[in-house]
């Protein structure tokens, strides 16, 4: 959540105001009507993580970031919503009303003040564009065309513990504020929105930031636990495939959607005392194919990525895992392996996610995406 430091309300809404307007300027002085960078609207589990993605997000793309709370205060006063409001030229006001007054009909509801104002001040931003909202249900206010609607989850317990590690809370504590939260969001969106939230048709990227998956032992298939492995493919293998066969029913339900599966390097080759992990990321690939030949013409896309070592808690552990005490050699020994001389990044990963995710890749599907820094070559 945002905080709002020594600024006021007041200064923060002028100061974005007076952006627009000098945005609006230049465009002008082009001498040509420019169509707004689309919003994207961030709903958040509690806990998952959702707000740093925003700020990331907001950083690396170059827009404005409004959080849940400022939204919510300007909504509540009447006096900063009609500044808002009337930020927008007569043509843009039209459009934004008729979709909004759309919306109120198609959902059967008779909105009071309150819900009048945060649709219209939400709507003004989704119009003057580039800009990250989260939060408030934007995804519901916003015309779809005209967003990319992201949904961040994670397992609750997962997300319960990363409280804890945030505000320094004990167990009992987190819990007590992922429940009470989960309860007002569900609350909220039913009330003025009558929607589950949390269905993945409003959606057009849901992320879970949950773990990923598990490198499970590092030791030779002789030498390897059995309990081990089981939970290395319960987690990477059984997980995929209860997302797939929850997720594609919806998408084929709803005409298309995009289905991105994290394998590995190790699903293009085998790895010495990697074989649970080489395993589990062979068998997402066949996961992968076998579910583009049973959706066919359904407009579902699904592929997988394959990342090489990437910069990231895993490699501390596999680097560690093969020689205890000297990490960094094993980091060096790991490294001449990759062509680009190398560990990956995490955005690096993202960003073919975000291809792969996108209306860009429509015509792949079933396919495999090395970000390897060229390791799959040999």
């Amino acid at each position: 959540m945002q905080k709002m430091k020594s600024r006021s309300l007041d200064l923060i809404v002028e100061e974005q105001i007076t952006k627009w307007q000098h945005i609006k300027s230049k465009q002008k002085q082009k001498q040509k009507e420019t169509r707004p960078f689309p919003c994207i609207t961030i709903s958040r589990d509690p806990g998952s993580g959702g707000t740093e993605v925003a700020r990331r997000l907001a950083k690396d793309l170059g827009m404005d970031l409004i959080g849940s709370k400022i939204i919510q205060q300007v909504a509540e006063r009447a006096d900063i919503s009609e500044k808002i409001i009337a930020s927008l030229d007569e043509k843009e006001v039209r459009l934004r009303d008729v979709w909004i007054d759309s919306m109120f009909r198609t959902r059967h509801i008779w909105p009071d003040e309150y819900l009048r104002y945060l649709t219209k001040v939400i709507g003004t931003i989704g119009k003057q564009g580039r800009t990250i909202i989260i939060g408030r249900g934007g995804q519901f206010i916003l015309p779809p065309e005209e967003t990319f609607r992201i949904r961040l989850t994670a397992p609750r317990e997962i997300r319960i513990r990363n409280v804890m590690r945030d505000s320094n809370t004990d167990f009992e504590t987190s819990e007590r504020y992922v429940y009470k939260t989960e309860t007002d969001r569900n609350a909220f969106h039913c009330k003025h929105f009558r929607a589950d939230w949390t269905n993945p048709i409003y959606y057009d990227l849901t992320v879970n930031t949950g773990y990923m998956g598990i490198e499970g032992a590092i030791a030779p298939i002789t030498d390897y636990p059995v309990e081990m492995f089981d939970r290395v493919l319960a987690v990477n293998v059984r997980g995929v495939f209860l997302g797939l066969k929850h997720a594609l029913p919806v998408m084929q339900r709803q005409g298309g959607g995009s289905i991105v599966i994290t394998s590995s390097v190790a699903g293009y080759k085998g790895g010495a005392h990697l074989s649970a992990y080489s395993a589990s990321k062979h068998a997402v690939v066949g996961l992968m194919r076998s579910a583009v030949l049973e959706t066919g013409a359904s407009g579902v896309r699904i592929n997988t990525i394959h990342p090489a070592p990437i910069d990231t808690r895993m490699m501390r552990s596999i680097e560690h895992g093969r020689a205890p005490g000297a990490e960094a050699a094993a980091k060096q020994m790991i490294t001449t392996r990759i062509p680009a001389g190398r560990y990956g990044s995490a955005d690096e990963v993202a960003l073919t996610a975000l291809f792969l995710a996108s209306d860009d890749s429509r015509f792949c599907t079933g396919g495999r995406y090395p970000v390897d820094g060229g390791m799959s070559a040999g």
